[in-house]
């Protein structure tokens, strides 16, 4: 008799709490119909930077803000030109032309000094790496002359230039979503938002392990992706020398998480200024500059597209302008 009531109550209990998990499901589901209207939200892609370009066109000028793919070559006047080459981060994939660091640097510039003989020259393409920006570069650096060069380094900027090798390399992120693998797990996704939103969220950590993993093993011994962008610091370096022009290395982070210990590439930041110290090239690592702000303020999708905001952008330009301030003694810039 005393187990039966023992029983009983425990079966009470236990629907109970069905009940209560049950009625908290219900009303999270209304809650996310109101918050996130479209169901089944694949909001699971990360949009990481690209070493393969997109093909040219209007929506892609190779230097922005400069009349796109017909850009000339000038020489400088009276002006102090800085030049900053880079890839998407530089610019400014997601964002407007004026949000870029270049041009924000370019207006803070201006603005502190007093001068309208400084001008900020963005040498950037989405899809380039260190090496390619050495190559477009190198031929024109004579005639654009600069006071200054800034290069922006993204983490990516270690990935192989052999299109195979790449491929090879990119397989084992299998970075698409994968489909639900059951029917309930289907039709909660299809047909729930509660479903959708734990199911991406899942999906998003798995893919930024994988896209974490794929990140680490380019900076291995020996990839030649890495041996290239540290053979073009060094002619970067070497031709800076030779035409008597300093230059400084822009490490940035990549925005795909909060930049604390979630982050997943900080032991490669000590790595790549290691790197540039041994080609002659001074460092500025954004890292510890964003370490104090919201991650979903930083990237242009938290975090999916992690591409720097137009928030991180202005960030990158004052610590950029802050350094300038100690180069200027060092070189004489002003």
């Amino acid at each position: 008799m005393f187990h039966a009531e023992r029983m009983r109550k425990l079966a009470i209990n236990i629907s109970l709490i069905v009940a209560g998990v049950a009625v908290a499901l219900i009303l999270a589901e209304i809650a996310l119909r109101f918050t996130r209207p479209s169901l089944g939200a694949t909001d699971t892609k990360i949009d990481t930077p690209r070493t393969q370009a997109p093909p040219s066109s209007p929506g892609w000028p190779l230097f922005r803000g400069h009349g796109g793919d017909d850009f000339v070559v000038t020489p400088k006047q009276d002006a102090r030109r800085i030049v900053i080459v880079g890839d998407s981060f530089t610019w400014g994939d997601g964002v407007e032309a004026d949000e870029a660091y270049p041009v924000v640097l370019e207006n803070m510039l201006r603005e502190r000094r007093g001068e309208e003989a400084i001008e900020v020259t963005s040498w950037s393409r989405p899809g380039w790496n260190t090496w390619r920006e050495w190559k477009s570069l190198q031929p024109q650096l004579p005639m654009l002359d600069p006071d200054l060069l800034i290069i922006g380094y993204c983490i990516n900027d270690a990935e192989p230039l052999n299109r195979r090798q790449l491929m090879e390399l990119r397989k084992v992120m299998r970075t698409a979503q994968h489909e639900p693998s059951s029917p309930f797990v289907t039709w909660s996704y299809n047909h729930t938002q509660l479903g959708a939103l734990l199911y991406n969220f899942f999906e998003n950590r798995r893919v930024r392990k994988t896209v974490t993993a794929y990140y680490q093993t380019l900076y291995d011994e020996g990839r030649s992706g890495w041996v290239r962008a540290q053979d073009a610091l060094v002619l970067f370096s070497k031709l800076a020398k030779q035409q008597s022009f300093p230059v400084l290395l822009v490490v940035f982070p990549i925005f795909d998480s909060e930049l604390d210990y979630h982050y997943g590439y900080r032991n490669l930041h000590p790595v790549i200024e290691a790197a540039a110290t041994r080609a002659g090239i001074e460092v500025l690592d954004l890292l510890p500059a964003y370490e104090g702000f919201d991650g979903r303020d930083l990237a242009v999708v938290p975090f999916s597209n992690a591409h720097p905001s137009p928030l991180a952008h202005r960030v990158a330009a004052e610590q950029i302008l802050i350094r300038l301030e100690d180069l200027s003694t060092k070189h004489e810039l002003w």
